[in-house]
């Protein structure tokens, strides 16, 4: 049975993903469907992954950011790739540069690890390998053990949202085998200063993949939905929760019979301005060659696919260009 943090249109439910079952419950499949094509948002309960993996991965982040900057700078990208190692005060298009900074990593360290996967050389080229930083210690090794165990809790949901969309249980299974999902630390400093016009901590967006799984530490200037009649929903951290939304690509997958929703993360408030905040999200993304055409289950008879396929490479790549212009 799920919960709700808001009542009325564009609430998030709390639903408890009963991740230890073999096979997704009726009830939560249902539960999880009606979230996905109403809001795009939900919080889960019952994932499996306990405090004895989020808490070391969680600390050693906060470690991370709290070195020096020299020291942060020596793991940024050295082609300035925003979506690889360290980075602080990224631009989205011509706006303000949002107010955080970020460490980020793929599921594959190097581009053996992707041969190894079975990729061809046309989707190793050009991939620039993780750089992990050497402070602290543990780093590496408390992310790869979180970075897995909520890789193993993507494609359980996965499982549910197949069954939700009337298709096999194991759909999924082979465009995810070889997945392309990204983890990033986000670190939002607190807020000396008024922040300049327009400017976010993290600037309103969609994401573009499948699910995102985010872990935060507190709601102080954190996460905020859009809702449909135009104002910003509050998500609170809930203790032993992760937070779930929907990328571009699996809405247009299901013909927008699932939504993604623009969200940020707003600035503080007076009463928060010497907090700081920790986000951990899971980017999860199909193979790079998986074809993203419409579920055949999305369509109504006479119904026609409102999107042409893609490949995921390409469609990634379109709106990895649209961030970084």
């Amino acid at each position: 049975m799920s919960t709700l943090l808001a009542t009325g249109p564009g609430a998030i439910p709390v639903i408890d993903v009963r991740a230890i079952d073999a096979h997704p419950r009726q009830s939560v499949v249902d539960e999880f469907g009606s979230a996905c094509s109403d809001l795009g948002f939900l919080v889960i309960s019952g994932h499996g992954i306990g405090d004895d993996v989020i808490a070391p991965m969680l600390e050693a982040t906060k470690k991370f950011f709290a070195l020096p900057t020299d020291t942060k700078e020596l793991y940024r990208s050295p082609f300035d790739n925003q979506f690889r190692g360290f980075t602080a005060k990224s631009r989205y298009q011509d706006g303000p540069p949002d107010l955080k900074e970020g460490f980020q990593v793929s599921l594959f360290d190097t581009a053996d690890d992707m041969r190894a996967a079975g990729y061809a050389d046309e989707f190793t080229e050009g991939f620039e390998p993780n750089t992990w930083p050497a402070e602290p210690a543990d780093f590496q090794t408390v992310w790869r053990t979180y970075l897995d165990r909520v890789r193993e809790l993507g494609d359980y949901l996965m499982r549910i949202a197949a069954l939700a969309l009337d298709l096999p249980e194991t759909w999924f299974e082979d465009k995810f085998s070889r997945q392309s999902s990204y983890l990033l630390g986000n670190y939002y400093p607190a807020q000396e200063h008024a922040p300049l016009a327009g400017q976010q901590r993290l600037h309103a967006h969609t994401d573009f993949g499948a699910f995102t799984i985010l872990y935060q530490d507190n709601d102080l200037g954190g996460l905020e939905v859009l809702r449909r009649d135009g104002s910003w929903l509050r998500v609170p951290a809930i203790p032993g929760t992760f937070i779930v939304n929907l990328g571009d690509m699996l809405a247009n997958w299901t013909n927008d019979r699932w939504v993604a929703t623009m969200h940020r993360v707003r600035n503080t408030e007076e009463t928060e301005a010497g907090s700081d905040r920790i986000s951990v999200p899971f980017f999860q993304h199909p193979n790079l060659d998986a074809m993203i055409e419409t579920i055949p289950t999305c369509l109504n008879p006479g119904e026609a696919p409102r999107h042409a396929p893609i490949m995921w490479r390409d469609w990634g790549k379109h709106r990895m260009s649209e961030v970084t212009k």
